[in-house]
């Protein structure tokens, strides 16, 4: 698929007016196809869940919160670079990205976002806004792997080996791109269908796993939810510079349930992933 077949897409589903302006803001993106190749055993591989690979000098992430003592973050996954590129320009082409995530086992406990973890069944509920970190290692680091901390261990999820698909993406509908299409009532069905015509109709309960490319939305705009903790009065121009960079699926597969359904999304801005400052990442959190 093209942006200029997508632009015919948008005009098939009833948008010809905005169909140039759809086509010219679509992202590339890759699906992660979660269990689709054996879990590899070498370290420094991409996969979902499991224990992740750090260098010596990297310790565990922790955070803390409302002033509790900090507890280590759970490994939701880790993105081998060479198996990503050029999907994003700015985004380094070699070395590991490991993702971690605020998982917290005390019921009730909230966070900058609520959470909850049932040892017994995995269930997660985090709010809108979480703790997340991404360690970045650069190619050519020894890296080994690591055994939970001790003193408070995380949840650790089973892990899955991933193959990677191209994909398109397009803007939520709800985001201020689509906003300022101005779309009609129709236009706005038409919208949906565009979706459904460029993905098709999976099921609704099938996991979506994705590296870049436009977030799966399940309620409100991610960029402007990445925003608020920096700013309540953010230009237009600020807030649209945040993006996808990990998106994890509730996933029975990896014993991951966020909420009733819900997602973890892995925001960073324009600014942060040009200068490889990946300590600027924001974790939101959606549930249907």
């Amino acid at each position: 698929m093209t942006r200029e077949s997508i632009e015919d897409l948008a005009t098939q589903a009833g948008l010809g007016r905005v169909a140039d302006l759809i086509a010219s803001a679509v992202r590339p993106s890759l699906l992660i196809l979660a269990g689709a190749m054996p879990l590899p055993e070498t370290p420094g591989s991409s996969r979902l869940g499991g224990l992740p690979d750090l260098e010596e000098r990297q310790t565990w992430p922790q955070a803390a919160t409302l002033g509790d003592e900090a507890r280590p973050l759970a490994h939701v996954g880790q993105l081998r670079l060479e198996e990503v590129t050029g999907i994003e320009e700015d985004l380094p082409n070699a070395g590991l990205l490991t993702f971690f995530a605020e998982f917290d086992p005390q019921p009730g406990e909230v966070g900058v976002g609520e959470t909850e973890f049932d040892p017994q069944l995995g269930e997660v509920q985090l709010g809108e806004v979480g703790v997340g970190e991404i360690l970045y290692s650069r190619p050519g680091k020894s890296l080994l792997r690591a055994s939970p901390p001790t003193d408070a261990s995380p949840p650790v999820f089973s892990a899955l080996g991933v193959g990677f698909a191209p994909d398109f993406t397009i803007p939520p509908f709800e985001s201020s791109f689509v906003e300022r299409l101005a779309l009609s009532e129709a236009e706005q069905d038409g919208y949906f269908r565009l979706d459904e015509l460029i993905h098709g109709s999976a099921p609704s309960d099938e996991p979506v796993h994705r590296v870049l490319g436009y977030p799966d939305q399940i309620q409100d705009d991610l960029q402007v939810l990445a925003e608020l903790p920096h700013s309540w009065t953010a230009a237009a121009e600020r807030v649209e510079g945040w993006r996808l960079l990990l998106q994890v699926d509730s996933d029975p597969r990896l014993g991951m349930e966020i909420g009733d359904g819900g997602r973890l999304y892995f925001m960073i801005h324009d600014d942060d992933l040009k200068r490889g400052a990946f300590e600027g990442v924001q974790l939101l959190c959606q549930m249907s």
